[in-house]
C-alpha cells in the first residue's frame, strides 16, 4: 500500500509537473507582465492596469486580439504600457479600441511591437510618454485604421517620437481612414524629434494631413554611428516634423482656419483656433448644413506661411459661405488670407479688411467668387512678392461677381507685368448695382500680357489701358441721381452742420455714407426742418435721405 500510495504522489507531481510546462505563452505582456494561458483571464489584475465603468480588458487567442474599452494603463521607470515581442501563431496582433483608453508611460516606450500589428476600432487611444509612443521592429508593418489616437512625448532632455521606427530595419506604416494627433519635443539629435517617422515607407488611405497645412509624407537622411540613413517621415519645411495631425477625409469640412482644419470634431470650438481673436459680442461658428461659417467682429491672423481661410475643396457640392456681421480683420503676410478652390459668397451687412504682403483673395480652380451686400477693404503690400487685391488663377476659367457691394482695392511693392493690380486675372467680371468710383476713367476689360512663355489674357479692372492698383466700387443706390423735388440742404458743402428743410412734420431724416451705411440721424420739427452735426464726419460725400427723398451732400472741414 505504502508502495502504491507514493507511486500516486509521483504521478501526481509529474502530471502537475506536465502542466506547467504546458503553459502558453501569447508573445506580448502588459505592464511589464507576460501574458500567459495562466493570467489572460485576469488582465484587470495586473498592476498598472485600471479598467474604467463599463469598460474591459480581453485577449482572444485564436485571432490574436487585445480589446481594450476605458482602459488606463500607467507604467513607471522603463516598464512599458504595451510590449508585442511575436506573433502569436503567425498572426497579426491586433489592439482593438473601443470607448476612451490611455497609456502613460514614464521612462521607456508606451507601445512596442516587433511583430505585424493594427491599431483598430471605434475607440481612441491617448499615450503621454517621456520616450516614443509607439516604436515598431524587426521590418513589421503597423497599420492604424478607423480609430483615434493622441500620442504627445514631451521631455527637455533627449529628443524622442510620436510613432517611431527602428532604423536599421524596414518597418511599414498604414494609416487608414484614422484620426491621428502626433506631438514630439526635447533636444535635436539626428532626426529627432518627429511626430511620426523612421519607417521604410508611409502610405495614407481615406485620410489626409491637416496640420502643418503644407506638411507631406517625404523622405529625409542623416546619420546614426557615421551611418547614414534614408527614411520616411512626415516632412515639414524640409525636415521632420514635430506636430502632426491627420483626419478623416469623411471628417473634414474642406476649408482650414488660420492653418487648421476645420473637422466634426472641432467645429464647435472654432474661437479656440490659435490665431482667431473674437471682440466682445462678436462670434464665429460654422453650419455643414449650410457650408456657411458665420463671423462677427472677428480677427483672424496667419502664420507667416498660412492662410486666414483655406477653402481646399467643394463640400458636398455646396458653394462656400462666408457671412459677415460687424467689423473684422483678417491678416497674412505672405500667403493670401482667404484662399478658395471652390464657388465662394462673401455676403451680409459688415465689414472685412484685408492685410497682406501677397494675394490678397485669390480664387483657383474654375471656380466664381461672388461678393454681394458687404463692404470690402483690402491693402496688399511688399516689396518683394507679386500683389493684388482679389485675383483668379490665370490658366483656370474662375469668374468674379460683385453685387450691391463696397469694395476698396490697393495693391503696391514688386513690378511684374501685369503685378501689381487691384482686381483682375478672371475669365469674367460681372458688377450688379455697383459702380467703379476710383480711377475716375476706370473699367473693366480684358488685358493681355506674357507669362511664363504664354500669352494669357484675362479681365481686369483696367485704369489707362493697364490694370489699375487701386479700386473704389461703391452701390450704385448710394452714387445715383437724387430726387430733389421739395427737399433743401445747405450749405452744401456744408462744413460743421447741415440744414435741412422740406421734409414732413416728424418725418425721419438721416445721413448716410455712400456705402449705405446710416451715420446721422433725427426728427423733423414742425416745420419739417432739421439741423445736423457734421464735426464729427470726415471731409467727403454723403447721402441725406428724408421719405423717399434723397439729396447728395459734401462735406468739407
Amino acid at each position: 500500500m505504502k508502495l502504491k500510495h507514493l507511486m500516486g504522489v509521483l504521478l501526481v507531481l509529474l502530471l502537475g509537473s506536465g502542466i506547467a510546462k504546458a503553459q502558453t505563452k501569447y508573445g506580448f505582456e502588459v505592464c511589464d507582465v507576460e501574458v500567459t494561458s495562466e493570467n489572460v483571464n485576469k488582465l484587470d489584475e495586473i498592476e498598472g492596469v485600471s479598467v474604467g465603468d463599463g469598460g474591459h480588458i480581453t485577449y482572444s487567442p485564436e485571432d490574436n486580439t487585445l480589446s481594450i474599452k476605458n482602459v488606463s494603463m500607467q507604467t513607471e521607470g522603463v516598464k512599458r504600457s504595451l510590449r508585442v515581442y511575436s506573433a502569436y501563431k503567425n498572426l497579426p496582433f491586433t489592439l482593438h479600441l473601443e470607448g476612451k483608453n490611455q497609456f502613460n508611460s514614464t521612462n521607456a516606450t508606451a507601445f512596442w511591437t516587433g511583430c505585424d500589428t493594427r491599431i483598430e476600432g471605434s475607440g481612441e487611444l491617448f499615450i503621454r510618454v517621456n520616450g516614443s509612443g509607439i516604436f515598431v521592429s524587426n521590418n513589421a508593418t503597423l497599420t492604424i485604421e478607423d480609430c483615434s489616437l493622441e500620442i504627445v512625448s514631451e521631455t527637455d532632455g533627449e529628443g524622442y517620437a510620436g510613432i517611431d521606427a527602428k532604423w536599421d530595419t524596414q518597418p511599414k506604416l498604414v494609416i487608414k481612414n484614422a484620426s491621428i494627433y502626433a506631438k514630439a519635443t526635447g533636444s535635436d539629435d539626428r532626426a529627432y524629434p518627429y511626430a511620426i517617422g523612421g519607417f521604410e515607407s508611409i502610405s495614407i488611405e481615406r485620410s489626409v494631413i491637416t496640420q502643418p497645412s503644407n506638411a507631406e509624407i517625404g523622405s529625409y537622411t542623416f546619420y546614426w554611428d557615421s551611418t547614414p540613413y534614408t527614411k520616411q517621415f512626415i516632412m515639414y519645411r524640409n525636415k521632420p516634423a514635430t506636430e502632426v495631425r491627420i483626419d478623416r477625409k469623411s471628417d473634414l469640412y474642406n476649408f482650414s482656419i488660420c492653418g487648421v482644419a476645420v473637422t466634426k470634431k472641432n467645429a464647435d470650438k472654432l474661437d479656440k483656433i490659435s490665431g482667431v481673436s473674437i471682440e466682445d459680442g462678436g462670434y464665429i461658428s460654422y453650419s455643414p448644413e449650410s457650408n456657411t461659417l458665420k463671423i462677427k467682429d472677428v480677427a483672424l491672423k496667419a502664420k507667416t506661411t498660412g492662410y486666414c481661410i483655406h477653402i481646399s475643396d467643394r463640400y458636398k457640392a455646396l458653394p462656400f459661405i462666408l457671412q459677415i456681421e460687424g467689423d473684422n480683420q483678417f491678416n497674412s503676410p505672405k500667403y493670401a488670407p482667404i484662399y478658395t478652390r471652390a464657388d465662394m459668397n462673401i455676403e451680409g451687412t459688415g465689414k472685412l479688411s484685408i492685410s497682406t504682403g501677397s494675394l490678397g483673395i485669390s480664387v483657383a480652380v474654375d471656380v466664381t467668387l461672388t461678393i454681394e451686400d458687404c463692404s470690402i477693404d483690402i491693402v496688399s503690400d511688399s516689396d518683394e512678392e507679386n500683389c493684388a487685391g482679389i485675383t483668379g488663377h490665370w490658366d483656370c476659367l474662375d469668374h468674379l461677381v460683385i453685387k450691391n457691394a463696397s469694395i476698396y482695392a490697393k495693391a503696391s511693392g514688386k513690378e511684374d507685368v501685369p503685378y501689381p493690380y487691384a482686381i483682375g486675372g478672371f475669365e469674367s467680371i460681372k458688377l450688379e448695382g455697383v459702380t467703379i468710383t476710383y480711377p475716375n476713367n476706370a473699367e473693366k476689360g480684358n488685358y493681355s500680357f506674357d507669362w511664363g512663355g504664354y500669352t494669357e489674357t484675362k479681365q481686369f479692372v483696367m485704369s489707362d489701358g493697364k490694370p489699375a492698383t487701386e479700386v473704389k466700387i461703391m452701390k450704385t443706390l448710394a452714387v445715383e441721381e437724387v430726387d430733389v423735388a421739395d427737399l433743401h440742404v445747405y450749405p452744401n458743402p456744408a462744413t460743421d452742420y447741415v440744414q435741412v428743410e422740406g421734409a414732413k412734420a416728424g418725418a425721419s431724416i438721416a445721413l448716410y455714407s455712400l456705402e449705405g451705411i446710416r451715420l446721422l440721424a433725427a426728427e423733423a420739427n414742425e416745420a419739417g426742418a432739421v439741423e445736423l452735426d457734421l464735426t464729427t464726419l470726415p471731409a467727403g460725400n454723403y447721402v441725406v435721405k428724408a421719405g423717399g427723398k434723397h439729396l447728395k451732400l459734401s462735406v468739407k472741414h
